[in-house]
């Protein structure tokens, strides 16, 4: 999964995939979703290290980002991200919601699946409210139809609450008045070589789907 870090109890253990140069590669592939989205900036919630501001800001996209980590925030700071705020998203969004702030996208990476499902609706549901009208939501999260994200990776990070599966991910867009727009296993994220052929020998096919899963839905104009 592209986790740059787990949170409580494993706060600063770094994932094989945390590398920054690694997760910017993934990353990339979103700004697609973002260039011509609603008015606003992109909002990047759990903002971690800055490295999908940093995308925004060579892209020339105006970014802002939230996360409960100060020491991620003050790095952001430091590289310049002034609309960066430690708080919990929720709450970031409840205060966002009620001040009639507006964003033209949102990315929710690797966020959701720390979870229970309540939260995870009003979470759904507070980023449908506070996009404009044409802005778009793209939630990442580990693709638990691959075995080897399923029996294992998601599990070593022991913040993780539950997964959310496509369709779910789906009808959540779907009751929060969004418009699906793309749902997939990013193959940005596949195995590679060596490592893809003993997941292969030990998960079978299902390992040659990416790690992670992308579900994007859009506010109706």
């Amino acid at each position: 999964m592209v986790k740059e870090e787990a949170d409580g109890l494993m706060g600063g253990l770094l994932y094989h995939f945390a590398e920054p140069a690694w997760v910017a590669h993934v990353q990339r592939d979103y700004l697609r979703y973002f260039r011509d989205a609603g008015e606003g900036k992109i909002l990047d919630l759990g903002s971690g290290r800055g490295i999908f501001l940093e995308l925004l800001r060579s892209a020339g996209l105006s970014g802002a980002g939230v996360d409960r980590n100060p020491e991620s925030v003050r790095q952001c700071r430091e590289q310049g991200f002034a609309e960066v705020e430690v708080a919990d998203a929720l709450g970031y969004l409840e205060a966002k919601a009620a001040s009639g702030e507006r964003y033209g996208g949102i990315l929710c990476s690797q966020l959701i699946e720390h979870l229970e499902g309540g939260m995870a609706v009003r979470l759904v549901e507070l980023c449908a409210r506070v996009l404009s009208p044409g802005g778009r939501l793209v939630i990442v999260t580990p693709n638990v139809t691959n075995l080897y994200v399923w029996t294992e990776l998601f599990w070593c990070d022991p913040t993780h609450v539950r997964p959310y599966a496509r369709p779910l991910l789906e009808a959540l867009l779907s009751s929060a008045g969004l418009v699906l727009r793309k749902s997939y296993a990013d193959p940005r994220t596949r195995s590679r070589g060596a490592k893809l052929l003993a997941r292969l020998l030990r998960y079978g096919i299902s390992a040659w789907s990416g790690v992670d899963l992308v579900v994007v839905g859009e506010k109706p104009r």
